[in-house]
């Protein structure tokens, strides 16, 4: 039974669970997806994206180990129908069945009182620690950001919003594929690969042949930036083109989000163009530095478990 109230909100409508279970959940994942899955331990959740044979994304997501045959695995709400109808296609060669964990409440928690919570508050971003029927989750950020997926709500009275948390994930430089999106992008170019979300010493993938090309032969022409409007402006929405100071697109606006006195944005914006002024819809952008490197971050250096 779904005990969920409008008194206790979640982020349900942002993102969704596909569970995975059965003896070849690990083999269907590691064929399909560009994370090592081994290294879903039950204390690291690994990022993982699948591809199509050309290396554009079908979508993103986090890997999440339940037990010895059962994965969870985040992803955005908008894409996890189409995400699981295109997995249920190679999920009838192995012994695994999928399906949606619509009924599990999603909860984002910003700078919590660890107290409130229902479980020891992972260390480091991307790991997790059980709760009550569930799992706690430590995604990146300046504020420590707990994501909780439980059979039950957590009703503390202090969750993030959809708006908050798309914001912290904004600053974080992570984004999440949303429906729209769908089959524009190499991993790289959402910086995938910085944020540990490609393993490049795994074995073959749907798409990893054109992935790995590109890492080799430096051929990413575009990445995810950080950019601010310097004003609040409500007038920005995702798909709106980046444009130079000529009027030529050089990239497309992804993610927006409120910030305290302008708008910030994600958004693939080509290499070349980096160093000219911006806009979008008439708009003039300011880069914000991304709080990580753009370079290849192996997932595997990132697994820990708790001593």
């Amino acid at each position: 039974m779904n005990d969920r109230t409008d008194t206790t909100p979640t982020l349900g409508s942002t993102f969704s669970i596909i569970e995975f279970a059965g003896a070849d959940s690990a083999k269907l994942l590691e064929g399909q997806g560009s994370a090592a899955t081994a290294s879903a331990n039950g204390h690291f959740a690994p990022l993982v994206c699948f591809c199509t044979p050309k290396g554009r994304m079908l979508a993103n997501g986090q890997l999440i180990r339940r037990d010895e045959t059962t994965y969870w695995l985040l992803t955005t709400a908008t894409l996890a129908e189409d995400l699981l109808t295109h997995l249920k296609k190679f999920a009838a060669f192995y012994k695994t069945t999928l399906r949606l964990r619509s009924e599990l409440a999603i909860q984002g928690f910003i700078a919590p009182d660890a107290t409130l919570l229902d479980g020891p508050l992972p260390d480091t971003a991307w790991h997790t620690s059980a709760c009550q029927d569930g799992v706690l989750i430590r995604h990146p950020g300046e504020h420590t950001r707990i994501l909780r997926i439980a059979e039950q709500p957590l009703d503390t009275g202090i969750h993030a919003d959809t708006a908050s948390w798309q914001l912290e994930d904004v600053r974080a430089g992570v984004y999440w594929l949303e429906h729209t999106q769908r089959e524009q992008w190499l991993p790289q170019m959402i910086n995938w690969e910085a944020l540990g979300g490609i393993s490049f010493r795994k074995g073959c993938y749907t798409g990893q042949e054109v992935v790995a090309r590109a890492h080799y032969r430096g051929q990413v022409k575009k990445r995810l930036m950080h950019l601010a409007t310097g004003t609040l402006v409500q007038d920005i929405h995702p798909g709106d083109p980046v444009e130079n100071d000529a009027g030529k697109n050089v990239g497309t606006v992804l993610r927006v989000a409120d910030g305290e006195h302008q708008q910030e944005l994600l958004a693939v914006v080509n290499v070349a163009a980096l160093d000219a002024p911006m806009l979008t819809c008439g708009h003039a952008l300011t880069q914000v530095p991304l709080p990580y490197p753009l370079e290849r971050l192996d997932p595997e250096s990132l697994v820990h478990s708790p001593s």
